[in-house]
């Protein structure tokens, strides 16, 4: 696996760049999504409905490419950070 800076993942991807960086992220989100699940059941007794919602409401549809940004598919889109993103 290729690692890219933040500088070119943000450059628009050629049709095959676009499909191996589709299956790269594809899977990070997964890890990235179940790394944050494992840290809410470690801490489920300081764990807020707050961060329940911000799992629930933008880190899933991250995960699975259905926000806004990643649904355009030119660009890696970044984790979503926790900071105002819950409403």
């Amino acid at each position: 696996m290729k690692i890219i800076t933040a500088k070119e993942a943000s450059k628009p991807f050629t049709r095959e760049e676009k499909k191996r960086h589709r299956e790269q992220e594809a899977s990070y989100r997964r890890g990235y999504r179940h790394g944050y699940d494992q840290a809410l059941d470690d801490a489920k007794e300081g764990t807020t409905n707050y961060h329940y919602k911000f799992f629930n409401k933008v880190l899933m549809p991250w995960t699975y490419f259905k926000d806004k940004l990643s649904k355009k598919g030119k660009i890696m889109v970044f984790p979503p950070s926790i900071e105002g993103e819950v409403k």
